[in-house]
């Protein structure tokens, strides 16, 4: 069964990186542009990961990451998120980590990156 990736990213560049690195080691990849529209999905479907983009349009990373917690939070299987952020590390990574953020990678990144974080988040990838 394909592990499933759910991509919340409003830069066309970025998320069209992820999708297509996912997708080509196997992933089935939805992706979204706002934190809204991921929330939504979140609800209706089932994925294994989140990858997340803090500043987006209609729903930032930070009001997903919140919305997240406390609608997950009594569900033991918990959609782990990796979260992209520009400029915010330092402080703000520590509080995406309270928030239930599993990895905080800043941008510019390496796509390389990305599947390292999500191989620390999900053993069955590999």
């Amino acid at each position: 069964m394909k592990l499933r990736l759910l991509v919340a990213e409003d830069s066309t560049e970025f998320r069209t990186l992820i999708v297509e690195a996912f997708s080509k080691r196997g992933w089935d990849v939805q992706s979204v542009e706002s934190g809204f529209e991921a929330l939504a999905l979140i609800k209706a479907q089932k994925f294994d990961l989140l990858i997340s983009d803090i500043r987006m349009p209609n729903g930032t990373g930070i009001e997903l990451m919140r919305d997240l917690k406390r609608v997950k939070a009594s569900e033991p299987d918990r959609v782990p998120p990796i979260i992209i952020t520009s400029g915010l590390l330092g402080n703000g990574e520590r509080y995406f980590r309270l928030l239930g953020a599993q990895v905080v990678i800043e941008k510019p990144f390496r796509i390389e990156q990305l599947i390292e974080a999500a191989k620390k988040c999900i053993p069955e990838f590999k």
